[in-house]
């Protein structure tokens, strides 16, 4: 275990040699350092990092997480992985047809992918984020979906993360590629193993993922659901090539503090984009969401919508960016914020922002900040509902457009449920 202060690149050089990985990756997790410690204002105090992973030899049943699972196997998923606090499951996998496996594994199996992804990610990034990720990262899954390929059952992705005195950091990377004609959903969830009882007691989450879909079809709903105690700084990019098509959902329904950045970029021509930011805060919660569509090639399209719900004193920050460069003439997109406060003292803030350098193309943005309409709640009321539960309907009617989107209606249900156990 190290704090962040107390690490340095000579550290991480006889560490991951010990562990035997190729020397390619030794010197990105290097270089990646030291472009963090040019900026890692913010990151002195996060907590200690566990630099060995443990090896992937448990199984589900009779762990920590076993009565967390039972919910999610309802579900007969094609393949699952969980990672929880210093522990790391085989990931189960009912399919055959494509590649399902940690990061670390992968490394054997898949080293060229691995080598072609996470070399390019220095490149294009000075994210504080990114850069402690691609430099520590301790674990993650990598999906494969060769062409062809189609799974009618959704792959599920557990962070198990705990609240602990020293506020141990969960640090994932994750890789998916999704080859031409392939066509997936990928659920992925935060959860709370464990909570201390201890005042003090924290945990963070650094994670990334990188979603390749060339020519392929794929759903990527990212839920954050921690603790109250617990933060959550995660980085999702969705890179679309070769007509592929993307729906990528990040969600946030609790955590103390929740930075979620979600970019798409679309690359070839007539390559497709939806991304929903769906957030709902109450207490002291504060939520920091950096979300963007990016259009490289002409004739590509997008659509951006955004709702979130606060209460109590919880606040956010949502920032929306469509960005068509100048040689995507021909594409669309159209951007839409929209936040409910439910009490006074909760507050939000949106920034949506065009960048057109195209002269041949449609795009719209716009951003909405209301309070709960009393003549709503006074026709609800009216019909012999309470005050509470018709804050809770219009909460739900605010966010179905959105989540009705999902085409997984077990997955759909379930987080509607989430979000109605969280009003009560």
């Amino acid at each position: 275990m190290y704090k962040l202060t107390e690490l340095s690149a000579n550290i991480i050089r006889e560490h991951f040699t010990s562990l035997s990985e190729p020397e390619w990756l030794i010197e990105l997790r290097v270089s990646a350092w030291k472009e963090f410690e040019k900026n890692q204002t913010g990151f002195a105090n996060t907590g200690t990092v566990p630099l060995i992973p443990a090896d992937a030899e448990e199984t589900i049943e009779g762990s920590c997480v076993a009565g967390i699972w039972n919910i999610f196997s309802q579900w007969d998923p094609v393949g699952a992985f969980i990672q929880a606090p210093m522990h790391w499951f085989k990931p189960i996998q009912k399919d055959t047809t494509f590649t399902f496996t940690t990061m670390r594994e992968a490394l054997k199996t898949h080293e060229t992918i691995l080598k072609k992804h996470l070399s390019a990610r220095l490149d294009n990034t000075t994210n504080s984020i990114d850069l402690l990720s691609l430099a520590l990262w301790n674990n993650g899954v990598f999906i494969h979906l060769p062409q062809g390929v189609k799974l009618d059952s959704p792959i599920v992705i557990l962070k198990g993360l705990a609240s602990s005195p020293n506020n141990t950091v969960l640090i994932d990377n994750n890789l998916i590629v999704a080859e031409t004609d392939s066509r997936a959903q990928i659920f992925e969830q935060g959860i709370t193993v464990r909570q201390s009882p201890e005042p003090s007691a924290g945990g963070f989450r650094i994670g990334h993922t990188n979603l390749v879909v060339s020519g392929g079809n794929i759903d990527y709903i990212s839920l954050s659901s921690y603790a109250d105690s617990l933060t959550d700084f995660t980085n999702l990019y969705t890179h679309v090539f070769d007509q592929g098509q993307a729906r990528v959902y990040g969600i946030t329904l609790s955590g103390k503090l929740v930075q979620r950045r979600l970019f798409t970029y679309l690359e070839a021509p007539h390559s497709m984009a939806e991304q929903y930011d769906i957030y709902f805060g109450d207490k002291k919660e504060y939520f920091n969401i950096d979300s963007g569509i990016i259009h490289i090639a002409p004739q590509t399209a997008g659509k951006m919508l955004a709702r979130g719900v606060l209460r109590d004193t919880a606040s956010s920050m949502y920032n929306g960016l469509i960005r068509i460069q100048p040689k995507a003439q021909g594409s669309n997109n159209r951007l839409s914020s929209n936040t409910l406060l439910l009490d006074k003292g909760a507050h939000a803030k949106a920034i949506p922002s065009l960048e057109i350098l195209a002269d041949d193309i449609q795009a719209s943005h716009g951003a909405t900040l209301s309070h709960v309409d009393e003549n709503q709640l006074f026709y609800l009321m009216s019909r012999g509902i309470t005050r509470e539960y018709a804050r809770e309907l219009i909460v739900s009617g605010f966010f179905a457009p959105l989540l009705d989107t999902i085409e997984n209606k077990e997955i759909d249900e379930y987080i509607k449920n989430l979000l109605q156990r969280r009003m009560v």
